[in-house]
This record gives C-alpha cells, structure tokens and sequence, in this order.
C-alpha cells in the first residue's frame, strides 16, 4: 500500500510543475574586478564612510580608502579581529565591538578601550553598534552599544549605562506615564505602568538601528523597543525568535530573525503588506510609555516571505533594493524528501523553505504598497560570488555595495 504522506508529496510536485517557474531576473550589480590586496579570508564584520572601508578577518584589521589598495591597520591586534562582534564608522572614530572584551574606539592611530571595569558598559560582551547621523535618533549626537545585559549610550561624549536592574528605558527616554486627559489605545496596545520596561524589553541587546528622531532595538528573546525623545514601545513578536538585525524607516521596521525576515507597517501610514498576506503574525501585546495615543507605535507585523533561514545582515541600495544575507541551518529543514524551493532568480514561489543565499529585493517596497510577489535577484555562485557570504554594507558614494564572504571581500555595483 502506498503511503498516503508520499502521495501528497506527488501532488503537491505536480501542481507545482503545472504552475511553471518564475522568470529569470538578470542581476543588477556586477563584482568589481578582483582587488589583489583585497583581504582573504572569513569577513567577520564590515563598515564604511562612504568613503573608507573597513573589514574584520581573523587574520587583522584592513582599512581601504577611496580606489587605492587595502593596508592592514598595525594598532589593532590580531586577537582583537578574531573577537570582533560589530564594526561602526562614524566621522575620524571606528567603533569596534568585541566579545568580552568591550569596546573599542580606533581614532587615527589611537585606541581607546571602553569597558564595564571603567564603568562604561554594563558588560563587556558587544553585541550591536549603532551611531547617529545628523538629524537622526535622540538628542545629543548618541552612540548605542548593545550588550550581553544592557545598553550603553554616549551622549555629548559622555558614557550612561542602562539595564533593566538599574536604570533603564523610562529613565533613558526622561519618558513620564499618562495622567489625565484623553487616552487612545488600539486593542493590540495597553499603557505601560511602573517597571513595566524592564519587562517589556530585556538584554541581551543583539541589534540597533537609527532613524528620523527614534531608534528601534532588537533582543535575542524576540523582543524589540521603538524609542524616541520622552516615549517609546516595547513590541514582543514570536516566541523564540532572536533579531539579528534592524533596518528603520519612516513607516516601517525590517528584521532580520533567527526565522527569516520580517516587515512591520505603521498602521495608516505604511501601505500594503508583504506577499504572500497571509503570514501576518499577531505579536504579544505591545506596550506603551510616556504618551497618551498609542497610534504612532502601532505596527502590524509579517514575515516576508517563505525562506525562513536566520538572516545574518541586511542593507539597502540606492535603487531601493533591499539585500538579505540568509543562512540555513541544514540540521532544521522541515522535510528533506523534498526541495520545493527556487533555485535561480525569480518571485516568491510555493513552498517553506530554509535556503543559504544572498537575495536583491528589487523596489520591494512598490510591491508591498502592491500587495504584490516581489522580484528578487540571488547573489552566489551563478553570480561568481566566492565563498558563502557573512556580511553586508552600502556606502552611500558610488562604492556600491561591499559584500564580506567566508573566502574574502568583494565589492558589487
């Protein structure tokens, strides 16, 4: 007797074979001509200006300035590489996370060393670095520093320590809870008491990222904070989930999980939702601090599509192109009998997948506005990409977008 598991297997082969595959998408950034003094090797972080690049190996530091040649920076310590955890470039400083070390700061030929023994830190395990640009975040020109049981801000160079058994968000936003006067609060949002923050966000702090007046944090126990001058939410999204990494925008928050990529849309002012719908999730409730109308922190949360592998970076281009670095755990894959899975560029196909791989989401947003499938380009051995790819960054001039591999750098434009 035939197995009635095998057959559905049969079946759904067969509807997919009958839908046809999605057309191939040529990509659009092409790999720069092999710099010989490129750094070889596993790419463990990445950072640059716009101008200078930096990269971690396990085998040093390597700094490029504009078109000339890669130069390996002699201060910093081999051993120091080899712990690195986040790399952040701001103006003359280079901010180096590391773990159990703390964290670094590279100015010119100068290194100073921030960690928990000065009192800088709460820990001297750096999980996430993120520095404000003009016009961005909260006041005072700030540094965040995520770490193992807290944050770290500098502000107007000066170092305050947050964690939850001390001070912590509501001290750090000056937020103030409602008294009287009108209160708008959405069904999927409650107003938050005393302490109440020191549960609804909790270390370790594994990502950060920077936008007009907030900044948005991200936790390995599924949580994240939406921040801004006097008030700020704390949302917790699926169980077990860890971010890893946050991009910010007007509307919008994009996280790279431990389970694939998620969206979450400000509601009434983010349009659309993610292909395919219905992966919307519902979030524990979220939580509100220092304001009255919870309507501007109310986000509705979706995955974004099927590959559901860890994301390990994420970065925009200046076309509007999102690109998500996916790493699959081959050990987690739901079902090997089959691979229902894409294999060349395309849309969004049919099945749950776990894949290793480099996409290009191509004006992603258009398509989420669309409530359409959004196109996407694959960055890997087609592409000649060598390696497996660890680690993104964008620089805002014409250097395009530096990709670090487990074999070395390469640069796409």
């Amino acid at each position: 007797m035939i197995n009635n598991r095998f057959i559905c297997i049969l079946l759904l082969a067969a509807v997919i074979a009958s839908a046809g595959c999605a057309s191939k998408i040529p990509n659009s950034f092409l790999i720069v001509p092999h710099d010989l003094s490129a750094p070889r090797g596993n790419v463990l972080a990445i950072a640059d200006d716009g101008i200078n690049v930096v990269v971690a190996t396990r085998d040093g530091f390597y700094r490029r300035n504009g078109d000339e040649s890669w130069a390996k920076i002699q201060v910093l310590e081999r051993e120091t590489a080899r712990r690195v955890t986040a790399l952040a470039m701001s103006g003359a400083e280079l901010f180096i996370g590391t773990k159990n070390r703390g964290l670094l700061i590279l100015t010119g030929d100068s290194v100073e060393s921030i960690n928990a023994s000065k009192g800088f830190l709460p820990d001297d395990h750096v999980y996430s670095i993120a520095v404000e640009g003009e016009g961005e975040g909260l006041e005072g020109n700030n540094v965040w520093v995520g770490t193992k049981s807290g944050l770290s801000v500098r502000k107007n160079s000066s170092w305050e320590v947050y964690t939850p058994r001390t001070r912590w968000l509501t001290e750090l936003t000056n937020a103030k809870l409602p008294r009287r006067g009108a209160v708008y609060v959405t069904s999927r949002a409650r107003l938050g008491q005393g302490g109440d923050d020191k549960r609804g966000f909790t270390p370790p702090v594994t990502a950060a990222a920077i936008g007009i007046e907030r900044v948005v944090l991200g936790s390995k126990n599924s949580r994240i904070a939406v921040i801004e001058n006097g008030a700020f939410s704390t949302i917790r999204l699926e169980k077990n989930l860890e971010i890893a990494s946050l991009l910010f925008r007007p509307s919008a928050i994009w996280a790279g999980t431990s389970k694939g990529l998620f969206w979450g849309g400000l509601r009434g002012i983010a349009k659309g939702e993610p292909y395919p719908g219905w992966r919307g999730i519902h979030p524990y409730r979220s939580t509100m601090f220092g304001i009255r109308d919870t309507r501007p922190f109310d986000y509705a949360w979706y995955r974004v599509g099927y590959n559901s592998a860890r994301v390990t970076d994420l970065t925009w281009d200046n076309d509007g192109g999102l690109w998500v670095n996916f790493r699959a755990d081959l050990t987690l894959d739901p079902d090997p009998m089959i691979d229902l899975s894409p294999r060349s560029s395309g849309t969004e196909e049919y099945a749950y997948e776990s894949r290793t791989e480099l996409r290009r989401y191509t004006n992603i947003e258009e398509y989420i506005e669309q409530r359409a499938k959004p196109y996407y380009e694959l960055y890997g051995k087609a592409a000649e990409v060598p390696g497996l790819p660890t680690v993104l960054s964008f620089t805002t001039g014409e250097g395009g977008v530096w990709l670090g591999t487990t074999k070395g750098v390469i640069n796409l434009r």
